[in-house]
C-alpha cells in the first residue's frame, strides 16, 4: 500500500525480533521494508522447510503433474498465481503481523509444527490435521482462514463441478492442499 512499509505495519517488538533474526543470518531487515508481513512469513517458512529437506520439486503436486504429462493427460489450475497472491495479500496487516510474531517468538515450535503436520499427512491422521491445522487457523486467524481456505474453496467448486460434467468422472483428478479438504468448509 502507498506510504506503508514493513516497519509501519509491524509492532515495534515484532520488527525488532525480525531484525535480530535477519542480522543473525547475515541479512538485513531493511531489505524487507517493501514486503508485507505475509511475504516475510512465507519466505521464512519456505527457508525452514527447505532446510528440513522438504523440496518443492519433490512435492505431490509436482509428482502428479509429471505423471500427467508422461501420460499425455491435460492439466489445468483452479486459480492463477495472481489470484492466490491476492488472497494472501487480502489478509489484514494485523493478522499478517500476528502470524509473523508467532513464528519469531518460537521458531523451533514452528519447525516442530511443520514436521508434525507432515507426519500427520503421511499417516493420514485427518483428526490431527483438522484440529491442529484447520481448527487452530480458523480460531487464531479467522480472516486468514476465510480468505485462504473458505473463499478459495467456494471459488473452485463451480470449476470442479464443470470439469466433472465435461469429462467422465473417472478421468478427472483434482489436487488441492490438505487444508482445502478438512472440515465443513472443505
Amino acid at each position: 500500500d502507498p506510504g506503508k512499509s514493513l516497519s509501519t505495519v509491524l509492532p515495534k517488538a515484532t520488527h525488532d525480533k525480525l531484525g535480530n533474526l535477519m542480522s543473525a543470518s547475515g541479512g538485513s531487515v531493511q531489505a524487507l521494508e517493501q514486503s508485507e508481513p505475509w511475504m516475510v512469513s512465507l519466505s521464512l517458512v519456505l527457508g525452514v522447510t527447505n532446510a528440513l529437506g522438504f523440496k518443492a520439486d519433490l512435492g505431490m503436486d509436482r509428482h502428479l503433474m509429471a505423471r500427467a504429462a508422461e501420460a499425455g493427460k491435460p492439466t489445468a489450475a483452479l486459480e492463477t498465481i495472481a489470484e492466490q497472491m491476492k488472497a494472501m495479500d487480502g489478509v489484514s496487516h494485523a493478522e499478517q503481523a500476528q502470524g509473523l510474531e508467532e513464528f519469531l517468538d518460537d521458531p523451533k515450535q514452528a519447525i516442530r509444527q511443520l514436521q508434525d503436520m507432515h507426519d500427520w499427512w503421511r499417516t493420514g491422521d485427518v483428526a490431527k490435521l483438522d484440529s491442529e491445522m484447520r481448527e487452530e487457523m480458523a480460531s487464531k486467524s479467522p480472516e486468514t482462514y476465510k480468505l485462504l481456505a473458505v473463499d478459495r474453496n467456494d471459488a473452485w467448486l463451480p470449476k470442479v463441478e464443470a470439469r466433472l460434467k465435461e469429462s467422465k468422472a473417472d478421468d478427472t483428478l483434482v489436487v488441492v492442499g490438505t487444508l482445502h479438504l478438512l472440515g465443513a468448509d472443505g
